[in-house]
């Protein structure tokens, strides 16, 4: 991991060789079952990996969108867009079992809110909010559902800009027929239900047409 990471730090087009990227996906899912296994004890790790972690899935995701742009929606077919999108998707899978494993004493709920969950904003909501559908993981809504029912009453504030990147364009894929995208369906209402039962005084915060649509989509 280290030696994939200097090199990227020379020169960024190494990270999209193809046996650099069928590593780092290796490395990934090692780390994963690793993080399934020891729990709250996997913070040092993560906290060694964590800005590594943000930054490739940041690079991955505006390679994405600069093939998309160039060659539209189809890009998402090419082989080299599948195996971003499988380390992305990695990257989600191990944010997922960390936080989902964490507890103290080695990490708190607050330490989580305050060190990770801002960059984790920043880079994974702005990416789902300006992708294209196809381009979309249902990933994404499983991280933050995961985010709310752990880290609860600490990430109240964040929840409005949780709503704000993920709620308008994925009500938009899912109602407008009831057969595509069908992971994003259930993991949409697994997150509202979250947020529902965790976080429910954050609704007030959210713009008045957000506001109705959680409504509508519940009732």
């Amino acid at each position: 991991w280290m030696a994939i990471m200097d090199d990227a730090n020379k020169n960024v087009e190494s990270l999209f060789e193809p046996n650099n990227m069928k590593e780092i996906t290796k490395i990934l899912r090692c780390n994963n079952r690793v993080c399934h296994a020891v729990g709250p004890l996997f913070s040092n790790q993560m906290h060694l990996l964590f800005l590594d972690l943000i930054n490739l899935y940041k690079v991955y995701s505006e390679r994405i969108l600069v093939l998309i742009s160039q060659q539209g929606a189809i890009a998402t077919q090419m082989s080299l867009v599948r195996a971003m999108k499988s380390a992305k998707k990695e990257v989600l899978r191990l944010l997922i079992t960390f936080i989902d494993n964490s507890g103290p004493p080695e990490v708190e709920p607050k330490t989580i809110a305050q060190n990770f969950i801002p960059l984790v904003l920043d880079t994974i909501i702005v990416d789902y909010q300006r992708n294209v559908d196809s381009a979309r993981d249902p990933d994404v809504l499983t991280l933050f559902t995961t985010v709310v029912n752990k880290l609860r009453s600490h990430v109240l504030d964040d929840v409005p800009r949780i709503m704000d990147g993920v709620f308008e364009c994925t009500f938009q894929m899912i109602t407008a027929n009831f057969e595509d995208y069908p992971e994003h369906r259930i993991k949409f209402f697994e997150l509202l239900q979250s947020i529902n039962m965790h976080c429910f005084s954050a609704l007030f915060n959210i713009p008045p047409k957000i506001q109705k649509l959680f409504v509508d989509s519940v009732v």
